[in-house]
């Protein structure tokens, strides 16, 4: 029900193109692509039903793709959700590379968005890790921010399957500190191809929270792997994709 893009500054492949750099939708280490953001919001205005999910991978990336977000804004009717990574998170994490004043300064001035903010995390088969938690001082920071940015739109925390598990009660704990602030809090539960995750201990962790408080976004495998048959809020036709609930409950407050 979504579609998520990575946004850099680089190089626009066309045939009238400048060489100027511009908002693209790319991955790094990449530098150039055929897709600008522009486009990309474009085609999603004319032809497209999903909501929309940017990953902004710098300051510069995001400051250069306000004005194109703000012309675009009236025109798009589905959900827009506004990611960054703002924390530094487990385990040894490398510091982000968003600033994190500024972003939450700038992204709650884009009407009728959703923001996901989260944590750089280091685990995976890439570095052969496949322990480790978000512990209180990640969680007790993330509600500092959002707190003393006074952030009043919804906010949904992109936090690695493998790790958020081993801490159900601070996931809660998350949530019900950051509700009282804005309004409204979810999570949206990622992870990687490779990446070791008790499947135990997601359902676990889905169905306590419940899954209008929860956006999934893992390798099919892994989903279908899902206990959730007593799940809160949930039937038959949802439990085989936990997004849809969600991305309709947002649409529906938005239209």
């Amino acid at each position: 029900m979504m579609l998520e893009g990575d946004v850099i500054m680089g190089k626009h492949i066309a045939t009238n193109a400048t060489t100027d750099k511009i908002p693209i939708m790319a991955h790094p280490p990449a530098t150039e692509s055929d897709l600008s953001l522009e486009e990309f919001l474009n085609i999603n205005v004319n032809n497209g039903s999903k909501g929309i999910k940017l990953d902004f991978k710098s300051n510069e990336a995001f400051n250069n793709s306000k004005p194109i977000l703000r012309k675009f804004q009236p025109s798009l009717k589905c959900p827009v959700i506004l990611n960054a990574d703002i924390l530094r998170g487990p385990v040894n994490a490398t510091n982000p590379l968003i600033n994190t004043t500024d972003f939450l300064t700038e992204a709650s001035k884009i009407p009728n968005s959703i923001l996901s903010i989260g944590w750089t995390t280091k685990y995976g088969k890439e570095y052969n890790i496949t322990e480790g938690r978000y512990n209180m001082k990640h969680l007790k920071k993330m509600v500092e921010v959002v707190t003393e940015n006074h952030i009043k739109l919804p906010v949904t925390y992109p936090v690695r399957a493998g790790l958020a598990t081993n801490d159900i009660d601070g996931m809660k704990a998350l949530l019900k500190n950051t509700t009282s602030i804005t309004g409204n809090a979810t999570l949206t539960i990622w992870s990687l191809k490779d990446d070791y995750v008790d499947v135990a201990k997601l359902s676990k962790l889905i169905k306590e929270l419940g899954t209008d408080k929860v956006y999934l976004d893992v390798p099919e495998d892994l989903r279908n792997q899902l206990n959730l048959s007593s799940a809160s809020t949930m039937t038959s036709a949802v439990m085989m994709n936990l997004i849809a609930s969600l991305v309709f409950l947002v649409l529906s407050r938005m239209l």
